[in-house]
């Protein structure tokens, strides 16, 4: 983590094993992967009042051998 004024940056690593089913991906495998996700949040009395980020979600479909078109890439924030 990084922070300067009211802003921090966060880089965290995802380690995880596929077990669960995702939205048109493929059934569970069992395969371990890694996701790398990075988040912005500004800070306001103390508490977290925006954020922002991204997950290489295209990374862990190609270590579970997913293919993935424009249809199935969606983009969410928190309020989603």
């Amino acid at each position: 983590m990084i922070a300067e004024g009211d802003l921090v940056a966060c880089r965290t690593t995802v380690r995880a094993t596929h077990t669960g089913q995702w939205p048109g991906g493929p059934p569970p495998s069992g395969k371990p992967f890694v996701m790398i996700w990075l988040r912005m949040y500004r800070i306001a009395d103390g508490k977290i009042a925006e954020s922002w980020g991204l997950q290489d979600q295209l990374s862990v479909a190609k270590q579970l051998g997913m293919t993935l078109d424009m249809e199935q890439v969606q983009v969410h924030t928190w309020d989603d």
